[in-house]
């Protein structure tokens, strides 16, 4: 019996290269070569290989043979299952939730308005205040529901705002989005932690929603009575009059441009605010005008005929108090609103000093620079205005529609405009019924 395991490479090749047939299959262009060959085991094998002619045939079967006996008569090299450097065990994440904050809050500073910035750093203090000291890594999801639990009560016992709760929970998925993407927690970790958060039931059931909505609105007397109250101050009352036609936020009023105002086409056109910014020096103002809140507060808002004689009213005041004067010093006098001193006005300044005017005069009903905004909206709803024209108008996002949509569809100016002419027919009857009960009691 052949014994190829005691065969050199050259017996073994020459062995098996003898015989073989060469044929070429009927439905194939190119030949082949069939033969047999036998391993250490004694067992035949066949093997057909594909050649050009006589001489590849040769050199193929050789180069064939030759790899099958290197096969197997060269040793098997094992390789080691062992490695040669042993990794070292990984250290355990030992980043507290306040070391997370303290590492989140720099990157995200540059990205938004100061006051985007500070609300979502009041958010994250609350959670450092329940859960600050706990290892990212070691928190789980009754932890996390615990923590919104206790952030729903206030330290005097009283439930917290629905608002309140909701930011909250939206900066602390931010927070572990941020730890995901620095590895100290697992996308899987993230999942558990960030799914099925709940608000608490006494929150979502509150009424606190509707006090503030009720807290912010005035009935057309209270306006009326109001507005006597502000007209030996010019300043205030003409920007009162504006803001609650017009249903522009207040940085979003005092931040507008001259050339914002469209008399002849009837609408003020918004892309620009008032912003506050960092304090470098005692000298140094904190506010300035940049954009506006989000991408749909860049609308245009139907102003009648009335309102632009108030914005000149307006401009009469700041040119009697210097302003205007001044504002050419400050490079201000492209702006509508600038204080007596030619500046940017300061939205929480102006705001807190209306109700201190206010507080000296005896006022039994206040107003602020935020609540004509929100009469606007419900004095339109009163006249029966579709309530997507109005939502436009203020600057909110409307679900459903796109982006492009949103922006090129300007029928709402036409289907407002009449009912904010209406709106201030009722606003100035109110007025002036509020001045002859004045005129009664004196």
């Amino acid at each position: 019996m052949l014994d190829v395991s005691k065969m050199t490479l050259e017996q073994y090749v020459e062995t098996f290269m003898k015989g073989g047939s060469m044929y070429q299959p009927a439905a194939s262009k190119s030949k082949s070569i069939a033969f047999s060959y036998k391993l250490p085991d004694g067992k035949k094998v066949c093997k057909t290989l594909v050649v050009k002619d006589e001489a590849d045939a040769e050199k193929k079967k050789r180069e064939f043979l030759t790899n099958v006996y290197l096969g197997f008569s060269q040793p098997v090299v094992v390789k080691s299952v062992i490695p040669s450097v042993i990794p070292q065990k990984e250290e355990k994440c030992m980043v507290t939730v306040r070391d997370a904050v303290s590492s989140y809050l720099p990157t995200y500073k540059p990205t938004v308005t100061k006051s985007t910035y500070e609300a979502k750093k009041g958010d994250l203090n609350r959670i450092c205040k329940v859960i600050g000291n706990q290892i990212v890594c070691d928190l789980d999801a009754d932890q996390i529901q615990d923590m919104v639990n206790q952030i729903s009560i206030k330290k005097d016992g009283t439930l917290s705002a629905p608002k309140t709760v909701k930011t909250t929970i939206i900066s602390l998925k931010s927070l572990l989005k941020y730890c995901r993407k620095k590895k100290w927690i697992s996308r899987e970790d993230l999942e558990l932690l960030t799914d099925d958060i709940k608000i608490p039931t006494a929150i979502k059931d509150s009424m606190h929603e509707q006090e503030v909505k009720a807290s912010k609105f005035l009935e057309y007397d209270e306006l009326g009575d109001i507005l006597c109250l502000l007209v030996d101050n010019p300043y205030y009352f003409y920007l009162i009059r504006i803001a609650v036609l017009t249903g522009m936020r207040p940085q979003e009023l005092l931040g507008l441009k001259k050339s914002d105002l469209y008399r002849d086409k009837h609408y003020i056109e918004v892309s620009t605010a008032v912003k506050r910014t960092e304090k470098h020096s005692d000298y140094d103002r904190s506010v300035e005008i940049g954009v506006p809140k989000n991408k749909y507060s860049r609308r245009k808002v139907p102003a009648t005929d009335e309102v632009f004689g108030y914005f000149d009213k307006l401009e009469n005041v700041v040119i009697a108090s210097g302003g205007r004067r001044n504002s050419v010093r400050t490079g201000n006098e492209g702006l509508v609103v600038v204080d007596r001193n030619g500046n940017v006005p300061d939205v929480h300044s102006l705001g807190t000093n209306l109700v201190r005017y206010m507080e000296r005069h005896g006022a039994e009903k206040f107003i602020t620079l935020g609540m004509p905004r929100h009469c606007y909206q419900d004095y339109l709803d009163g006249l029966d205005a579709r309530e997507d024209d109005v939502e436009k108008a203020v600057g909110h996002v409307l679900m459903g529609m796109g982006n492009k949509a949103y922006k090129n569809n300007e029928n709402y100016l036409i289907r407002l405009l009449p009912l904010v002419e209406e709106l201030g027919k009722n606003i100035e009857n109110a007025y002036q019924s509020s001045l002859k009960k004045m005129e009664l009691r004196a």
